[in-house]
């Protein structure tokens, strides 16, 4: 049997430092990627009541774990699959969501859409207005447009039947709006038979950005 030289203490010594710092970093990584995978399942759960929701969201953010991490198939991140559940917990859930200074606002999934959108598109929670004041609030895009040219308040006279529409809508009207993007709301909230006086801010924005 061949024989190898003698391998120096200080070689090996640095060598299985390096493993084994290399197996460290690699299990943490694969806990920290089931992490991200627990938040995308719990921000897109509706069963669990608000208090378990809060804790176990709480849980996760203590772990470091990427607020911005996405499904791989869809590209929604936990804050777009936030927005786009039914959970009573929306509230508490987003304020947690939004208190991460990491929190990237502008990623979009594979639709297009962002936060803001998702929550226009498939939210009809009873706090729907203070939710969107927090998105705004905090930065979201309201002029965002989804594949199909839709923006956050196209989606919101489409498909949003709250009472507080009117309020929430008056959040959306931006001045960087197109005039287009406008009167396709318009025409959207007259075919729904709402208020006339929602009908003419709309109009005041529309006469505003053609000046």
């Amino acid at each position: 049997m061949r024989r190898y030289g003698h391998i120096p203490r200080t070689v090996s010594s640095r060598y299985y430092n390096r493993v084994y710092y290399f197996c460290i970093e690699w299990a943490l990584y694969l806990f920290l990627q089931q992490d991200e995978k627990d938040l995308l399942e719990l921000c897109g759960q509706e069963g669990l009541n608000e208090e378990d929701m809060a804790r176990l969201t709480r849980l996760l953010l203590n772990n470091d774990v990427s607020v911005n991490c996405c499904r791989k198939l869809t590209c929604d991140t936990p804050l777009m699959l936030l927005c786009s559940s039914k959970t009573n917990s929306l509230v508490s859930l987003l304020k947690m969501l939004l208190q991460r200074q990491d929190l990237d606002l502008s990623l979009r999934n594979r639709l297009g859409q962002n936060s803001l959108s998702l929550l226009c598109r498939n939210s009809q929670n009873v706090n729907m207005l203070h939710c969107v004041r927090l998105l705004v609030d905090r930065g979201t895009d309201v002029t965002s447009k989804d594949c199909y040219g839709r923006c956050c308040l196209n989606l919101l006279c489409r498909f949003y039947k709250g009472r507080d529409i009117i309020e929430i809508t008056r959040l959306l009207i931006h001045p960087d709006m197109e005039a287009e993007d406008l009167q396709t709301c318009v025409d959207i909230l007259r075919g729904r038979k709402l208020r006339h006086d929602l009908l003419e801010d709309l109009i005041r924005a529309m006469d505003r950005n053609d000046d």
